[in-house]
């Protein structure tokens, strides 16, 4: 027996010895032990250990479940997240490449090496722009 199931016996014992126990589950015991009122007794004793760990069981059962539904909920808002990341560095570099294109093709003759520097320069801006964001948005 461990711990817990201790703690039943405990209780429903304890509810006896101080003729406290629960009406219906003392009628049924009652009723099972056809007026024997020791024979009630442990019946009683023996009903309230299974409510208790009924109801031990049900509560561990909802814990359980309340946790997988946060851990649900956690694993979605990181993938939102993650989505609107994307979506903010994917516009940034875009809009950022366009601009940055234009202003090196000015300093450059090649545009090949102005569409590697712009890209490279835009990739960053936009990463850290939609990561600057997105902290923002975790912080609220």
């Amino acid at each position: 027996m461990d711990k817990i199931e201790e703690q039943f016996y405990e209780t429903a014992t304890n509810e006896v010895q101080q003729n406290r126990p629960i009406k219906s589950i003392f009628g049924k015991a009652y009723s099972d032990a056809m007026g024997d009122k020791e024979k009630a007794a442990s019946l009683y004793i023996k009903y309230r250990v299974e409510q208790l760990r009924a109801e031990y069981f049900a509560q561990l059962k909802k814990q359980k479940s309340e946790k997988q539904a946060k851990t649900i909920r956690n694993i979605g808002s990181t993938i939102m997240l993650i989505m609107i990341w994307f979506c903010i560095s994917t516009v940034v570099y875009i809009v950022g490449y366009a601009i940055l294109l234009f202003l090196l093709s000015l300093f450059f003759k090649d545009n090949v090496i102005a569409k590697i520097i712009g890209g490279f320069i835009s990739l960053v801006i936009s990463y850290v722009v939609a990561t600057l964001i997105i902290v923002k948005i975790k912080k609220k």
